[in-house]
């Protein structure tokens, strides 16, 4: 089996750098974060691709009635992984995502939102 690898050429200006910064500090702080509530639903969104699994745990704030980030995960697959089929990664995905947040979820309310036609029927 041959693996398509697409890359991009890494640009790493003093613009780009400045605009990182500013992005992380935005998806890091007040309003966007909020404080988890372990009596509030949670909501999972998961997501797989070629190169790694990643997901997002969201509760909905009682301030502005929207849904914001608790926290965001992600893992690189191995080389090994990297040759699952789709479903086979979308399922990686919530297993892992489940198992690493365990002590987040355990007893709570949970929605999990997954862009996978096969994991919505399971």
């Amino acid at each position: 089996m041959v693996k398509a690898h697409y890359t991009l050429p890494f640009l790493d200006t003093k613009e780009i750098r400045k605009a990182f910064k500013i992005l992380k500090a935005h998806l890091s702080s007040a309003p966007v974060l909020i404080h988890l509530d372990f009596d509030r639903e949670f909501i999972l969104y998961t997501d797989a691709y070629r190169k790694g699994i990643r997901a997002g745990l969201y509760q909905m704030s009682l301030k502005d009635n929207k849904l914001h980030p608790v926290l965001f995960i992600s893992h690189q697959l191995k080389d090994a992984e990297t040759c699952y089929s789709a479903t086979k990664l979308e399922c990686l995905d919530l297993v892992w995502s489940l198992h690493k947040l365990q002590h987040y979820i355990d007893r709570a309310k949970l929605k999990i939102y997954t862009d996978h036609t096969v994991l919505k029927w399971i």
